[in-house]
C-alpha cells in the first residue's frame, strides 16, 4: 500500500517540477564578483536549491556523526553495566545460599 502511495506522490512531484520548468524557461544571468553564468530560471533555482541542501547537510554532518558515536558508546556502556549487574546478582545469590541457617537459636520472649 505504501509503495503505491510513494509512487503516486513521486509522479505528482515530477509533474509539478516539469510544469515549473516549462513555465520558468526565461534566460537569466547570475553574477558573483567576476564570475557569471547564464541559464534558464528554473535551472538556476534548482542549482541554488541543491547548493543550499548540500550546505545544510555539511553543516549538520558533525552533529549527526557525534550523535552516532555517543549513541554507540552509550550502548556499549549499557551492555557492560548489564553484564556487571548479572555478575553481581549471581554473586549475591551464591553468597546468600552459602549462609548457614541457625538451627539452635531461640526466639526472644
Amino acid at each position: 500500500m505504501m509503495k503505491y502511495i510513494y509512487s503516486i506522490v513521486l509522479v505528482i512531484i515530477v509533474l509539478l517540477v516539469a510544469l515549473f520548468a516549462s513555465q520558468n524557461a526565461g534566460l537569466v544571468t547570475i553574477s558573483f564578483f567576476t564570475w557569471s553564468a547564464s541559464g534558464s530560471l528554473s535551472l538556476m533555482l534548482v542549482v541554488a536549491l541543491v547548493t543550499g541542501l548540500l550546505i545544510g547537510i555539511f553543516i549538520m554532518l558533525p552533529s549527526v556523526i557525534g550523535g552516532f558515536f555517543k549513541h554507540s558508546m552509550t550502548k556499549h556502556k549499557l551492555k557492560n553495566l548489564e553484564k556487571k549487574d548479572k555478575e553481581h546478582a549471581a554473586q549475591a545469590e551464591s553468597s546468600t545460599s552459602e549462609v548457614p541457617a541457625e538451627s539452635g537459636a531461640e526466639e526472644p520472649k
